[in-house]
Parts: C-alpha cells; sequence; structure tokens
C-alpha cells in the first residue's frame, strides 16, 4: 500500500489534505477474496484546529470507486 498526498491546503484554524492510496488487493478486504488486482483511490481529510491541536476530521474515502476497480461489492448482511 502507498499513499500519495497530493495537496496540503492550511488556513487559520484549518487544514485539508488531498491524497490517494494505491496498492495490490492481496488480502481480504470486507469479505471480497484477494483478487490481485492493481488498484487505486481517493481520500480527503479536513481537520479543525485549536492552536495546534486537531479537535474535529472528516474523513472520507472513495469506497464506491475502489469496489468498481476490484469488480465486486462487499455482501449485504
Amino acid at each position: 500500500m502507498r499513499i500519495v498526498i497530493h495537496d496540503l491546503i492550511q488556513v487559520p484554524g484549518q487544514i485539508a489534505v488531498r491524497a490517494e492510496i494505491s496498492g495490490t488487493h492481496q488480502g481480504e478486504l470486507f469479505g471480497i477474496a484477494p483478487t490481485g488486482k492493481q488498484v487505486r483511490f481517493r481520500l480527503h481529510e479536513f481537520h479543525a484546529l485549536d492552536g495546534e491541536r486537531i479537535t474535529t476530521t472528516w474523513h472520507m474515502e472513495d469506497w464506491f470507486g475502489l469496489f468498481l476497480q476490484l469488480g465486486q461489492f462487499p455482501a449485504q448482511s
């Protein structure tokens, strides 16, 4: 697995991160058996700061895009 940060933006009291995760699907993921496929998907994070401390984080990953690359979605329970 590799994570590449494309953008890191800071304004007073906030930091935003735009990144991409890539790798090979070699282990079970949400019940999906290993496919050996190369995959990549984006993530975004937004952090609220109180001085130098992070007080709140919003984290989003493109799981839908990942499952499309794997060719299947996790089983519904």
